[in-house]
């Protein structure tokens, strides 16, 4: 069974992304802060993680990689956009917006490409 790993796929685009590799026969990882206890099916498998924390992106991917020989495709979609007046905005929130948006692809691409360059589906 080909694997692919989605980083924010329990709502929104993630999960439309999500839903239509299970439907192609993917066994799909995916990740988020808040799990979706409604969005079930037999080769989804959900795991928490706050991608805005390197070592909970290291974390998510060692669950993974210590499951899986190869993963086959994966799609970095995790992001956050907290608005804000920038003297108003919490102390933070740019860098939560900059550790989950940009960091986490980097980390967590990182983290898979050698798996990745196992898969026999390039």
């Amino acid at each position: 069974m080909s694997v692919a790993v989605v980083s924010g796929g329990t709502k929104g685009i993630g999960k439309a992304i999500c839903n239509q590799l299970l439907q192609n026969g993917f066994k799909v990882y995916t990740c988020a802060r808040t799990l979706d206890p409604t969005f079930n099916h037999e080769n989804l498998i959900q795991i928490k993680a706050d991608m805005s924390d390197k070592k909970a992106v290291q974390k998510f991917a060692k669950t993974i990689l210590s499951k899986e020989s190869s993963i086959d495709i994966l799609v970095n979609n995790v992001g956050v956009f907290l608005p804000g007046k920038i003297l108003e905005e919490e102390d933070g929130n740019f860098e939560i917006q900059v550790n989950t948006n940009l960091a986490s692809t980097y980390h967590l691409t990182r983290a898979m490409c050698e798996s990745l360059k196992k898969s026999s589906k390039p």
